[in-house]
């Protein structure tokens, strides 16, 4: 299936560009209803006539690979889905160079996109490690990218198997062939079943949505899907454990580097099954701004008080 795209009107050229990366299973259908509201959102502020100059912004999301479509029978690994979203970074900024060089914009089509990197869950992690790469010139994209901003919705960036969800996945990620044995019991209970008889199923037996239903559905029945999630989910608890980023990348020193810093910012939930609240605050201590430093630059991270879900984008 095509990505997401969601462009501000032809007549204007998008300043920012937010590249968005879901969590697992990294399914962008899941954030269609967000991604668009948020786009209204942003449209909306956009109003110089009222004193609202905002810069127009583009949107675009892509799924994980193996995930809508078989690539390989061998599921890909965290390393892998990195360097996979980062090769669908640098196309999509290429594109978009190449559509302003078309519309006559020869000069600022050689420019490199600004670009924020908006994450959730899985996705905040893959983010910070794709800016990682790119401060150290390491990613294949610098070229054509430029990194404003790092944004994490609920973010897993440290010790998932420590989570309450983590805990109960890493008993299950201990039987052999767990991934297998899993997508063929799935396979089993919904061969039998009409596509729309299943979706019917996943809405009642989950609560979510219509749309969100629908996605579901399509992914229990896909190839590769359950067990390219659940091997990816079963290697999250083993690589995100300790902090792993350096100094300058969470903006606590000067950098050396000579390359700019993008700001950081990460909105947790108030209580989150797949993050530890104890290892939440921990990390909120050690790296978040504090008024008492206010020319740090430190992210900013803020705790959800309105109950929202983990999993906001598949509610009913």
């Amino acid at each position: 299936m095509a990505p997401i795209t969601i462009n501000p009107p032809p007549s204007t050229s998008p300043t920012y560009h937010i590249f968005f990366i879901p969590g697992n299973p990294g399914i962008k259908a899941y954030y269609r209803l967000f991604l668009s509201i948020l786009s209204r959102i942003l449209a909306s502020d956009a109003d110089p006539a009222n004193g609202n100059p905002s810069p127009p912004v583009s949107i675009h999301a892509s799924s994980y690979t193996n995930f809508e479509h078989k690539v390989s029978s061998t599921p890909f690994t965290l390393r892998e889905q990195i360097i996979h979203a980062g090769l669908r970074l640098r196309q999509y900024c290429t594109l978009m160079q190449d559509v302003q060089r078309s519309n006559g914009d020869v000069g600022g089509a050689k420019m490199p996109r600004k670009v924020i990197l908006v994450g959730h869950s899985l996705g905040a992690y893959m983010a910070m490690e794709l800016v990682s790469q790119w401060r150290r010139r390491e990613s294949g994209f610098e070229d054509v990218v430029d990194v404003a901003g790092v944004i994490g919705l609920f973010p897993a960036l440290t010790y998932l198997a420590k989570s309450p969800s983590g805990v109960k996945l890493g008993w299950l990620a201990m039987i052999p062939f767990f991934p297998h044995l899993a997508s063929a019991l799935a396979g089993c209970l919904t061969i039998p079943l009409s596509r729309e008889r299943l979706c019917q199923l996943v809405k009642m037996v989950t609560g979510q949505d219509a749309e969100a239903a629908e996605t579901t559905t399509d992914f229990l029945r896909s190839p590769m899907g359950i067990v390219q999630a659940l091997s990816l989910a079963r290697e999250e608890l083993k690589e995100i454990t300790d902090d792993r980023w350096d100094e300058e990348l969470w903006n606590a020193v000067k950098p050396e580097s000579g390359v700019r810093r993008p700001q950081l910012a990460f909105y947790f939930g108030e209580n989150d099954h797949w993050v530890a609240n104890h290892l939440r605050d921990q990390l909120i201590a050690q790296r978040a701004f504090r008024p008492d430093e206010p020319d740090c630059g430190k992210p900013v991270m803020l705790i959800d008080t309105q109950r929202t879900p983990h999993g906001f984008c598949t509610d009913g």
